[in-house]
């Protein structure tokens, strides 16, 4: 039997109501790290950092806008130091320009906190702890965008890392893990958590945010975590077509004058795979033996409720 990563849920409001996902995984290098660092953090007391977009029905934007602000009025009143988030979502009319600024913004204050930037960054824990939440309130949110934009289709995901007081163990990239890097997605792919501060040159070309290439540059990843990224989306893509349309962009848009290579494997673009989602028996039922897919909907709409992450295990 090929190895597989087993993570557990449960609802937020009932720890006995459990559900469970296993995915095999690929016999690869990096996979065979990744096997490692999980298993390192399970052997102390840890938890899971959790970012959940889930589900298949219309997505709560407005819900979410208003969680994104209130998330940035709490760091902008908490935080001791100088740092501000001076943008807010507009109610009703959210852009991806909008989060485009957020985001810069949490990148500049989160390596202001890496650097110990007090005057910058500063207080209680709950300071980073929203800092952190507005990011993943930030993909949240362009994950509704592109469920609203195209609503016969399914953009569901989950993210999970093992933390232990506030620490994720990372290792650095291999220059042979480069060659891992794939743009293609499909329902139920496990990806390595991206566990890099920024956007790589393929989450740039997703948001034109061309700004960013003038200000910092793309933030290639340069590590694997213990995260993952399990990503639901009906819609197909291969690498191949994938590329192709950031070739094209990157060409049209003259990215190199920024001092980018389109052929540097080190660009990072897309994930690393990991491996796959396969049946057991709390989704079995919404998976076509005949097809050999599932349904998307059906699946994604199963876990709703199911959000907090409190079991990822190696077994096999």
């Amino acid at each position: 039997m090929r190895t597989r990563l087993r993570i557990e849920f449960a609802r937020p409001d009932d720890s006995g109501d459990r559900v469970e996902m296993y995915f095999a995984l690929r016999r690869t290098p990096v996979v065979d790290r990744f096997i490692g660092l999980v298993e390192a953090g399970n052997q102390a007391a840890h938890g899971f950092r959790t970012s959940w977009s889930m589900g298949a029905g219309e997505p709560p934007v407005a819900e979410h806008t208003d969680a994104l602000n209130l998330l940035i009025e709490e760091f902008n009143a908490s935080n001791l130091g100088a740092a501000r988030i001076d943008t807010g979502v507009t109610v009703g009319n959210v852009t991806r320009r909008e989060l485009n600024e957020i985001h810069e913004q949490f990148e500049i204050h989160l390596k202001a906190s890496q650097a110990g930037r007090d005057d910058q960054v500063a207080g209680l824990d709950s300071v980073m702890a929203a800092l952190n939440a507005i990011n993943l309130a930030v993909h949240r949110l362009e994950s509704d965008l592109d469920r609203a934009a195209q609503a016969d289709q399914v953009f569901s995901y989950l993210t999970s890392t093992i933390e232990r007081e506030g620490w994720v163990d990372k290792e650095p990239l291999d220059d042979r893990d480069y060659d891992e890097f794939t743009m293609q997605e499909r329902f139920g792919i496990l990806y390595a958590n991206y566990a890099t501060t920024g956007k790589n040159l393929q989450h740039i070309f997703w948001s034109d945010d061309f700004e960013l290439l003038e200000k910092g540059g793309a933030t290639p990843q340069r590590v694997i975590s213990s995260g993952v990224l399990a990503m639901f989306n009906s819609p197909r893509k291969s690498h191949r077509e994938e590329y192709g349309r950031f070739a094209r962009w990157f060409e049209e848009n003259d990215i190199q004058r920024y001092g980018y290579k389109l052929e540097d494997k080190r660009n990072s673009l897309g994930m690393i795979k990991l491996g796959s989602i396969i049946p057991t028996a709390d989704n079995e039922r919404f998976y076509s033996k005949v097809r050999r897919r599932f349904d998307p909907k059906a699946f994604v709409n199963a876990y709703v409720a199911h959000s907090r992450v409190t079991a990822m295990t190696i077994e096999g």
